[in-house]
């Protein structure tokens, strides 16, 4: 407790209350001495982080993979969680200590052989208030950082004769982590110890060049002079690096404070096989794992170590591909003889789900049948009332299965049907939002309002489907524009369908007057109209207003004015000539004049025939209106066309 309690100091109020806490909930999973120097543990946060605690003498310095770390570079909850661990189990020493990556007067090395102290740096101090500004040229050069400390004078002693990479960590890891060790000969002629490097960075071109390029390789963003003890390896380059060194004869494990080197075997990958087999004789089954490659079988309790793409066995390092079935492999190395009686099937099978069980062979009667769903994407946008933002969340639809894009679960089942996630198409939906605009979060995703429209009719476009406020959001697959006529009215019938759902013209209208295409259909859910549904319509609604389920157009002398037998409100008419507007009013003055022409002739009898009442030649002439000039089928034509837009 005596290097836990003086450590406290030197963490955040807040870090250490919320380390304490995740240390109390038992999220350290799992925490092991890997050598004398370096503690590695397990902590359980929004995903497991790997946590490393490196002890240099009365020094303990942290590295942890969580972002925080790596963005603020300060001791974060899960390295404060390691730390009390750790000291729980007597892993710390019991003296005070200092938490930090720096060293005073402890070089690891003999100090006639490589000593690395030194000089402090000093910054200069802030000039106060009430004292003059400094000239312009001061200014300059405070600006100009503080140079590096001096080189030493000394010779070839200053650094190693020779270095070696030594692996550090559990039998299976994620990531690589090498120990630097360097050692020279003594005075007598004798090699000594092997013991940490950290050598000055001017110093590095005094290496050879093997070593030279490996260790600034290995520590491309040092914020000290001096290279790093201890370094990790991404996986991503995990296999690469072990091939380097290995070829080289640099890499090796430390035993008995002698470095066994490690060679690299340039054969075919090995490959590990897990299957669970029925032992039908002894009513039971069996968990078994093999090694295999080209007729080849490597036993279990050989392998000395497995990291991505890598086997180290036999003081060998070979490529290695695990199948995604790397977990087994310790799970079987750990537990050799593990048997599942045969009344037990029904609830191993279930248990199996729980289980990273891919690539697994199974036998028939505990299988289930594996099937390869495409899943369909689904985008649920939601209002939000602080904001003009509205929120959305990605699901996955894989059948009947609907799981967030958030989610870890990776698989599920339905009756004897086996469901995986599809990773690769998953990410191609994500950039897919990414592409257009759709703005990530941490808790999901978010759309500006005035994308919401294009968005919806491009994904829907591409088998999408998305929800509004938990109500489905359709895009028109049908729109209407059409015209009708009486004897003296033209009727404009517009009508959009979604699905099985009709919208009406007045509807319409009052979306057009809005400028907007987002309309809510009769059965709550909502539509979009197509892009250009604005365009035309715009035509057609020109000469008239909207009138009930329809629109009339009532003109008269050329302009459109009220018309008080129809009792409609028209539009008044545009500056430009209103070519519409003339062949409507002369088809609908034409109809007027011969209707009451007939009219007048019907009520005279007769004599209506007759030149004295002049009804027979009005009678005559009206029908010259509707057909002189353009007959009615040709007006009709050209009213149909200028209202479409053709």
């Amino acid at each position: 407790m005596l290097a836990e309690n003086a450590l406290r100091r030197f963490v955040a109020p807040r870090t250490l209350s919320r380390g304490d806490a995740y240390y109390e909930q038992g999220r350290v999973r799992r925490i092991e001495r890997l050598s004398a120097h370096l503690i590695h543990a397990d902590v359980q946060g929004s995903r497991v982080y790997s946590v490393e605690l490196m002890i240099e003498g009365d020094h303990l310095s942290a590295e942890c993979e969580c972002p925080w770390f790596h963005e603020n570079l300060e001791e974060c909850k899960h390295i404060w969680a390691a730390i009390r661990a750790a000291s729980a189990r007597k892993m710390l020493p019991e003296r005070a200590m200092v938490l930090g990556d720096y060293y005073e007067d402890d070089d690891v090395f003999d100090d006639d052989e490589f000593d690395d102290d030194e000089p402090p740096v000093t910054y200069p101090r802030a000039v106060p208030h009430h004292r003059e500004p400094p000239p312009a040229w001061q200014s300059f050069l405070n600006a100009l950082p503080p140079p590096p400390p001096p080189g030493r004078e000394s010779g070839s002693r200053s650094v190693p004769e020779e270095i070696a990479y030594v692996i550090v960590g559990s039998r299976r890891a994620q990531a690589l982590t090498l120990e630097i060790l360097g050692r020279a000969h003594k005075k007598n002629g004798d090699w000594g110890k092997w013991k940490p490097l950290s050598i000055r960075l001017d110093e590095l071109a005094k290496l050879p060049a093997f070593d030279h390029e490996s260790l600034a390789l290995l520590n491309p963003n040092s914020w000290s002079y001096n290279t790093e003890r201890m370094v990790t390896v991404a996986p991503t380059m995990v296999a690469w690096w072990v091939e380097r060194l290995a070829r080289a004869g640099k890499l090796g494990v430390l035993d008995t404070e002698q470095v066994q080197t490690i060679a690299w075997d340039d054969g075919p990958p090995w490959t590990l096989r897990v299957a669970i087999v029925n032992d039908a004789a002894a009513s039971k089954y069996r968990i078994v794992a093999t090694i295999e490659r080209d007729g080849e079988t490597l036993p279990l309790d050989a392998v000395e170590h497995t990291m991505p793409g890598i086997l180290i066995a036999g003081r060998r390092a070979s490529r290695f591909d695990d199948g995604g079935r790397g977990s087994w492999l310790e799970a079987v190395r750990a537990n050799p003889s593990i048997e599942i009686p045969h009344a037990d099937a029904d609830r191993f099978r279930q248990a199996l789900l729980r289980a990273p069980i891919a690539n697994i062979e199974l036998p028939e009667e505990l299988g289930w049948t594996i099937v390869d769903i495409r899943p369909r994407p689904m985008l649920s946008l939601a209002n939000q009332s602080w904001t003009s933002e509205l929120s959305a969340q990605l699901d996955f639809v894989y059948d009947e299965w609907r799981i967030s894009s958030r989610s870890e679960e990776m698989q599920t089942t339905l009756g004897r049907k086996l469901i995986r996630r599809n990773r690769a198409v998953e990410d191609g939906f994500r950039a897919r939002l990414g592409g257009l605009g759709v703005i990530s979060t941490w808790d999901g995703y978010r759309v500006r309002q005035s994308q919401v429209e294009d968005i919806v009719r491009k994904l829907s476009a591409e088998g999408w489907t998305v929800e509004l406020d938990s109500a489905q959001v359709r895009v028109a697959d049908d729109f209407d524009v059409e015209i009708s006529s009486g004897i003296d009215w033209f009727d404009l019938n517009v009508s959009a369908s979604f699905d099985d759902i009709e919208v009406d013209l007045p509807e319409l209208l009052a979306a057009a007057e809005g400028n907007r295409s987002l309309l809510r259909l009769s059965d709550g859910s909502f539509g979009i109209m197509p892009s250009s549904w604005m365009e035309s319509l715009a035509p057609a609604l020109e000469p008239g207003e909207r009138v009930g389920s329809g629109v009339v157009v009532c003109v008269r002398g050329g302009r459109a004015t009220r018309d008080s037998i129809s009792g409609m409100a028209c539009s008044a008419g545009r500056e430009a000539y209103p070519v519409t507007a003339t062949w409507l009013a002369t088809r609908v003055v034409g109809r007027a004049a011969a209707l009451v022409a007939e009219t007048g002739l019907q009520l005279h009898g007769g004599m209506g025939y007759m030149a004295e009442t002049g009804i027979s030649r009005y009678f005559r002439d009206s029908r010259l209106i509707r057909i002189g000039g353009g007959t009615d089928e040709v007006m009709k034509e050209i009213i149909a066309k200028t209202a479409l837009g053709l």
